[in-house]
This record gives structure tokens, sequence and C-alpha cells, in this order.
């Protein structure tokens, strides 16, 4: 009926055509309705296609529709930093796309041929971001990368980051919102945005009287047992009443002595809760025994200090080694004060 409106210069018809489309959006039919919008130069609909597709990444990759669609609505969505969906499944839906792919130009589906079809889409997937253990069994062992490409993932994976090519993507997608407002519970996720995988490695047992926040830095130091995905850190609240905080969180290589991440919010707190969750705009990929430090700055009034610190701490099979930083000039090491815990996961 589409075809039939735009052959005949039906432009009402063609119009309820896209409404109804527009209408009959969700996870199953929203590659088909995108592809559409791009045959028909439909850029409104076509670029709302794409956020839906970019807020509910994983749940459409899986779908069939998906391996229908042409490599420029490919492209479009998994070169995007703003797909929330973790790398395994943008993975395995290129591979079931550069299937059909393979079945559309009549020839036969090998890691071969699945490269060639693919060409530069291959890229997009972002191989030093995934899990390592997925990586190893579901990746490594076929022929999509070259001995060489897998090899230097490898390397990256324990912390060789100067031996991986430029044309692998190594920064993780954006899987959380940026800003915050007093109105809401300040740098916490709803729950269809939180990543559910996160987890806690909370380093102090409790509480016992106040930390100063007048604008010093606090931080801490650590190292992990194996490579986890940084999403951010635990910071303790008010100790008394309201206060919204002036927040800075940066996050530094000290090997390289880099800072590199940087974060700059407003945190509203009250003293009915003792901590809070503050995420990173960007995940960042931590190597396994390698000292990062986190570095936090506010201002405003006292909040909660923590006491008893743990040094070590073993949390879903990661071993954190926490040490006292010189960046640290407000008090806190790995015995008392501030950043009470990390937010990490293993896997995408």
């Amino acid at each position: 009926m589409l075809y039939a409106a735009r052959k005949f210069q039906l432009k009402g018809l063609s119009s309820l055509c896209f409404q109804f489309l527009d209408a009959e959006m969700h996870d199953e039919t929203v590659c088909k309705i995108m592809e559409q919008a791009h045959i028909y130069n439909e850029n409104g609909l076509y670029e709302k296609c794409v956020r839906y597709i970019y807020t509910n990444g994983n749940a459409v990759l899986a779908k069939p529709s998906f391996a229908e669609l042409c490599s420029e609505c490919v492209e479009r969505i998994i070169k995007s930093d703003d797909l929330r969906a973790s790398e395994q499944a943008v993975f395995e839906a290129c591979v079931i796309w550069a299937n059909a792919e393979c079945r559309r130009q009549k020839k036969q589906a090998t890691d071969e041929t699945r490269r060639k079809v693919l060409g530069k889409l291959l890229y997009y997937v972002r191989f030093p971001v995934m899990d390592v253990t997925y990586f190893t069994q579901k990746v490594s062992l076929g022929q999509l990368l070259s001995h060489d490409e897998t090899l230097s993932i490898f390397q990256f994976f324990h912390g060789e980051e100067n031996q991986l090519p430029h044309r692998f993507i190594r920064q993780e997608r954006n899987q959380f919102p940026r800003n915050v407002t007093e109105n809401a519970e300040p740098l916490m996720l709803s729950t269809t945005s939180r990543n559910p995988s996160v987890i806690s490695a909370t380093r102090f047992p409790g509480t016992d009287g106040q930390w100063k926040q007048n604008g010093p830095p606090d931080a801490i130091s650590f190292t992990v047992s194996q490579p986890i995905v940084l999403y951010g850190v635990e910071i303790y609240g008010a100790a008394s009443g309201k206060e919204t905080y002036a927040l800075q969180i940066l996050v530094y290589d000290d090997i390289t002595r880099e800072e590199i991440r940087k974060n700059d919010a407003s945190l509203f707190t009250n003293s009915i809760k003792d901590k809070y969750e503050v995420y990173l705009a960007r995940p960042l990929r931590i190597p396994p025994r390698r000292v990062f430090t986190v570095v936090v700055i506010m201002k405003g009034t006292p909040t909660h200090k923590g006491v008893d610190g743990e040094r070590t701490l073993i949390v879903d099979g990661v071993t954190f080694e926490f040490t006292d930083s010189n960046r640290s000039s407000n008090g806190t090491d790995a015995s008392v004060g501030q950043i009470p815990g990390i937010l990490f996961n293993k896997t995408q």
C-alpha cells in the first residue's frame, strides 16, 4: 500500500501509512519500520526509530527483523555511543545479520565471507570492552578477527593498551543518564535504565561521626585481580539534614599519571540515607594488577564518615586491594573517610 501511495503520489494515503507505522512501533517491528522510513526518506520517522532502538538496544538486536536491515541502517545503530546494549548482543546481532547478508548475496556463510560482508561494520563491535570470558570462548576461537587482531585485544585486556590498533573502539557505550535534579533521587538510575549487573564493592562496613567537605580532594587507590568495568562510586551523603553538593569525580591511571575520566555534577542528599551511587558518564575498562585512583571533590556540609575500611575485599570473585593515595588531601585513606565503594561489573 505504501509503495502504491508513493508511486501514484497519494500524499494523504502515504501519510496515513506512516502514521500507522509510527503507532505500531515496538521491539518486533521497529527495524522493519526503520528500513521503510529509510527507503522513502521519512526522516522524522527514521530518527524516531533510531531513538527507540538506542533506548531498547538489547531487546531490538535480538529480534529477527534486525537481520533484514540494510548495511547503512545497521551502521547507524551499532556505531553509536548511545546504543544501550551489551557488546555481546551487538556481536551476536552482527553475526546473524552477516549470515542473512551472505544468503542475500548467495554466498556460503563462513567466517571469511561474514567478515567480507560486514566490512567496516565489524569494527563497530567494541571487542575491547567485551567480557573477557565471552571474548575468549565465543570470539577468539573463530576467524572473524585475524590472529593479530585477536592477540592485540587479549593484550589490551591485560593492560597493554598501546598494542590495540586504532580501528578498534575502546570506549564504552553510554549506559546511564548524565544529569540529575533535586526533584528525584540524584545520580540514581531508573529501574529501566540501570544495568542490573552492576555490583558494589563496599570497603567500609559502617559509619561513625562526620567528614568535612570543604573542597579538598578525597581519594582512594585500588587494583583488581581481573578485568572489570568501572561504572562509578558510592558517595556518603549529608550527616544531618539535606544538602546539595557540588561534586567532581576524577579517575587516574597511576602508571601513566593520566586523568582518564572527569565528571561534574550536583548531588542532592538527606540524612535518611547514608550513601549514594554516582555514575560516570562513560564506564571505564580497568585491567588487572594496575593501580587506579578515584578522586572526589565535594563542597557542602559534613557527610557521614566511613570507618574500619577493608584493604582487601573479594566481591563476585574479584579481589580489590585498596591503598592510600597521595592525591587525598582531605584525609580519606584505606581506613577511614569518603568513597565507601566502587560500582563495577565483570561483564557487559
